[in-house]
């Protein structure tokens, strides 16, 4: 876990002398993430991760929630919206930490969808709601898409998320930084398949000031054009997003909605 977040500390370096050198706009908005940046590296540093993987952090709520962190991270990034949802009593709430973040992002798709088979035994069968946070929201999708049975997931919440790619992915290593670089064949697919035929509910969450995802406009599989199941926000970083009021409350809100009536499957 030391050496993870090492890397980490190397790959934010590196994503810092991008910006400089690429654009006052992008370094800019890094500067502007800078307490959720120190936010997270208090978190790696006291814990790394949160001990409960398989099993649910509380049986609140009729509908069971995956959380998925993003890459070269753990568990540990959602604390605030774990126990954010707690109170509101949704869940039950998992929050798994990926065995390679770095690897392929299907085979990280799978290890979530093993996860989906065993919360809804343990759930009655309910479907499940996956929330993916930038590279998670790419594992949640392709889970979503490819690798549980129909009806498997109710909703796929992304945030951050390249899905169609990032101009930064080059900065980082492994397969899964191939994977998400703009116009990639497995973001193509993946794309192809939420538009074509939908496995479940999306809503997709970005920020014009994501200094991660870039374009900002890649946090959406398509141009946003007004759609409901789209949320842009301004002045907020791609680490904040894990701590930020106002995103929390706003995916209870969407949480409750999907709760309380079934909008059926949405592209």
């Amino acid at each position: 876990m030391g050496s993870q977040f090492t890397i980490s500390k190397i790959l934010f370096t590196l994503l810092l002398t991008h910006s400089i050198v690429f654009g006052d706009s992008i370094f800019s908005d890094f500067q502007r993430d800078t307490p959720a940046l120190w936010r997270y590296c208090l978190l790696r540093c006291l814990g790394g991760y949160e001990t409960s993987q398989k099993t649910p952090f509380t049986m609140e709520g009729d509908t069971p929630i995956i959380l998925v962190h993003g890459y070269l991270n753990s568990n540990i990034v959602w604390i605030d919206f774990r126990k954010a949802l707690e109170q509101a009593k949704l869940g039950p709430v998992y929050a798994p930490t990926l065995h390679s973040s770095v690897k392929d992002i299907r085979r990280s798709a799978k290890e979530i969808a093993r996860l989906v088979e065993n919360v809804r035994e343990q759930n009655g069968g309910k479907p499940v709601i996956l929330i993916g946070h930038s590279m998670g929201g790419l594992v949640s999708s392709t889970c979503a898409q490819f690798y549980t049975p129909p009806g498997s997931i109710k909703a796929v919440i992304t945030i951050g998320s390249p899905l169609r790619g990032t101009k930064l992915a080059p900065l980082g290593y492994g397969k899964a930084v191939h994977q998400m670089q703009c116009g990639s064949p497995f973001l193509k697919k993946l794309n192809a398949e939420i538009m074509d035929h939908p496995q479940a509910t999306y809503f997709c969450l970005g920020s014009a000031n994501d200094q991660v995802v870039r374009p900002y406009q890649n946090s959406f599989y398509k141009e946003p054009d007004g759609d409901s199941h789209f949320h842009l926000y301004t002045d907020i970083g791609h680490l904040s997003f894990l701590f930020h009021e106002d995103v929390i409350n706003d995916l209870i809100s969407m949480v409750h909605t999907l709760n309380d009536a079934s909008s059926g499957n949405h592209p």
